[in-house]
Parts: C-alpha cells; sequence; structure tokens
C-alpha cells in the first residue's frame, strides 16, 4: 500500500510539473486548438494549448513502468495500449494544429483506430492465457474463453 501511495503521489507530482512546463511551451508554439467559429460560447477558448494528454500520460506511464518494473504481460500489454490510444490522440491533435481548423481526425477514423487496438489486446490476452474476469468484490474468477474478444474489442 506504501509503494501505491508513493506512485500516485510521484505521478501527480510529475504531471503537475509537466503541465506546468507544456502550457507555456504549447503556447510559444502555437500548438493551441482552434474553435468551431460558429459557436459563441468557444471563442474565450480560442489558442487553448492542445495535446494535453501528453502531460498526464506519459508520467502516469514513466512513474508506473519505475514502481512496477518486471510486472509481468498484463502490465506490458497495459503499457502497449496506452502508448496506442496517446499516439491516436497526439495524432488527432497533431492534425489539428497542422490544418488549422477543429477537424482532426473523424469521428469513424478515431473509433476504428480505437476498435483496432482492443481487438489486438484481446486477441493478445486469447492467446497468452489471459481469459478470465477476475472479480475482487466477489473473490471469483470466470473463465470466458474465445468470449474474451468481443467482450474486449
Amino acid at each position: 500500500m506504501k509503494l501505491a501511495m508513493l506512485a500516485l503521489i510521484t505521478s501527480f507530482i510529475l504531471c503537475f510539473v509537466a503541465v506546468r512546463i507544456s502550457i507555456p511551451l504549447f503556447k510559444k508554439l502555437k500548438a493551441g486548438q482552434p474553435i468551431l467559429k460558429y459557436v459563441k460560447e468557444h471563442v474565450a477558448k480560442s489558442g487553448t494549448p492542445t495535446m494535453g494528454g501528453l502531460c498526464f500520460i506519459v508520467p502516469s506511464l514513466l512513474v508506473s513502468i519505475f514502481f512496477l518494473r518486471g510486472s509481468g504481460r498484463i502490465f506490458a500489454l497495459t503499457v502497449a495500449i496506452c502508448l496506442a490510444y496517446l499516439v491516436v490522440g497526439f495524432l488527432d491533435d497533431f492534425i489539428k494544429i497542422k490544418s488549422k481548423n477543429n477537424a482532426g481526425l473523424k469521428p469513424y477514423q478515431k473509433i476504428l483506430f480505437q476498435i483496432a487496438i482492443a481487438s489486438i489486446g484481446a486477441v493478445f490476452c486469447y492467446y497468452n492465457g489471459l481469459d478470465f474476469l477476475h472479480l475482487p468484490y466477489l473473490k471469483k474468477t470466470i473463465f470466458i474463453g474465445k468470449w474474451i474478444i468481443p467482450l474486449v474489442a
């Protein structure tokens, strides 16, 4: 429990520092989110720095890797899936900044990427014997076999 609290506090501090460093950097790089001109309520948000996920996901992953190194296949899969979703979010924001409009990836493109990532994770789970659900409060483990793929994906 002490290790978990130390990891939580470390992650919070690193995320805080990353935000404090990144916001001025993103503003300097003009990495602001364009807004929809016809939505008057959003005018005040024009130029708000984007790519905030980097400030939270990267420090959290680094802390997790540091504190939980050598934790096995489930941990490696979790890190890989987090990184894959980070790439999708980065790509979406990058397209918005590069094109200087609010249209990044189209919704169907985002969902296809997310389904592909989840499907790869589900197939990995199935072929590596991770095809069960652990219900900690009920103290039960349910074997679901091939159903892991449609349930996860």
